[in-house]
């Protein structure tokens, strides 16, 4: 009986985020990459909330100043490497349905700039 052939890295997509259609970043693309995305927003809310029981505005100030960077850097560097294609700016492709629909709104504007 002969073995099943696995894709190259298991049974586990090797990338959690996908690239975005149009402009610049990612979107989650598997149930890790939702649960990372997820746990950062906690943290995040965690944090906002737990700024309003401190105190002085200075103690609060830095909290903030240093909770948000410790939770954004690792989240951006991991997901960064986590992104199949890596982030770059993306515009429509020419040719999709959405490419003609911008470009059929940017003729009917440049229309109406014509006396």
């Amino acid at each position: 009986m002969k073995a099943a052939i696995r894709p190259r890295g298991g049974l586990m997509p090797r990338y959690r985020f996908r690239q975005k259609q149009f402009g610049y970043g990612a979107t989650p693309n598997t149930w890790q990459g939702r649960l990372f995305t997820i746990v950062l927003a906690l943290f995040i809310a965690a944090l906002a909330f737990g700024a309003d029981f401190v105190r002085t505005d200075g103690q609060r100030f830095m909290l903030i100043a240093i909770g948000l960077p410790l939770a954004l850097i690792p989240f951006l560097v991991i997901g960064h490497a986590k992104t199949e294609g890596g982030w770059r700016w993306r515009w429509v492709r020419s040719g999709s349905p959405k490419a003609n629909e911008m470009v059929q709104w940017t003729i009917s504007s440049d229309e109406r700039r014509e006396p």
